[in-house]
This record gives structure tokens, C-alpha cells and sequence, in this order.
């Protein structure tokens, strides 16, 4: 038999370049199924404050990041009560816009 010689160099080469541009292609795609400009924490702490200016927050946990919505749960004590209550604010991305569900 007569074997061709390959010039395994250039495989490799090649490989490397379809599998770079297939992870960008991925990387891409992902890019598009994320939540862009999703509220922060920060963001999610101003909301809850403008409702309830006078609780006292104690912790706020970040529940979901999903392609339409995040969920922030907080712990807070409301004046004069030495209770801890409990809360979610969720938000949802509808119509170009982050919007507080409750």
C-alpha cells in the first residue's frame, strides 16, 4: 500500500480554528439567552425601600437569574417589632423592560 504522508500540522491548525470559532459561537449564543441589564442587588434594595421606607433590611439573598426574570429574597424587621419577616421581590423582563412582579 501507498500511504499518503499528511502534514498533521495543518489538521491541527484547522481544528484549532473550528473549534475556536464554534466555542465563540456558543459563548454568542449564551450571550443572547442571558438577561441583559437583569436588576442588581443594589438595584433590588432602592426598589424594596421605596415601598417600605422604614423596614430595616437584614440580609437579601439573589434566588433566580433566569432568561426572563431574577428573584431577590429579603429579611428585614419592620419598627417597633423584633420579628424577622421574610419577602420576595421578582422581577420579570417583559416588553424591553425589567418589571416588579408581586
Amino acid at each position: 500500500m501507498n500511504k499518503q504522508p499528511r502534514n498533521t500540522k495543518a489538521l491541527w491548525i484547522t481544528f484549532a480554528i473550528f473549534a475556536i470559532l464554534a466555542f465563540a459561537l456558543i459563548l454568542f449564543v449564551v450571550g443572547l439567552t442571558v438577561p441583559m441589564g437583569a436588576p442588581e442587588e443594589f438595584e433590588a434594595v432602592r426598589d424594596f425601600l421605596r415601598e417600605h421606607p422604614t423596614y430595616s433590611i437584614e440580609r437579601v439573598v439573589a434566588e433566580e437569574r433566569e432568561v426572563v426574570g431574577v428573584s431577590y429574597r429579603f429579611f428585614y424587621r419592620i419598627p417597633n417589632d423584633s420579628r424577622l419577616y421574610e419577602t420576595a421581590l421578582h422581577y420579570i423582563h417583559q416588553d424591553g423592560s425589567w418589571k416588579i412582579t408581586h
